[in-house]
């Protein structure tokens, strides 16, 4: 069974291109927060790929909500923003927050290498 991905990205366009990059895992969209936390609720997921601003508020509050239950706060966290160079690592790590990459030079290496680094181990 392949690895699991849940990515938070409200840009359709943009969340089916990271879809088709990462073609090799089983890979679920979620367009806003609340959609997130219903798919963590019925789903496990080994990795999770957020942009930090979302259209109906920000992804911390999310983050901070997973780190508040054991199945969840071990989940790594990738952040993919136009913000990344507004986030250093070491302030979002608490979170779960494994790498911050900047959607203005994001390549698929580097989204496919950055996943792979990261995964979960089951």
């Amino acid at each position: 069974m392949s690895p699991r991905i849940l990515l938070i990205e409200d840009d359709r366009w943009l969340a089916d291109s990271y879809v088709d990059v990462l073609d090799e895992y089983d890979t679920d969209i979620a367009m806003s927060g609340q959609e997130a936390i219903d798919l963590i609720d019925s789903n496990e997921y080994d990795l999770i790929i957020a942009d930090i601003m979302l259209e109906y508020g920000v992804v911390i509050d999310l983050l901070h909500e997973l780190q508040a239950y054991d199945d969840t706060a071990t989940i790594p966290i990738v952040l993919c923003s136009s913000l990344a160079a507004n986030v250093r690592l070491a302030d979002v790590m608490a979170y779960g927050v494994v790498a911050v990459l900047d959607k203005s030079t994001l390549t698929p290496k580097l989204l496919r290498e950055t996943v792979e680094g990261n995964l979960r181990d089951e």
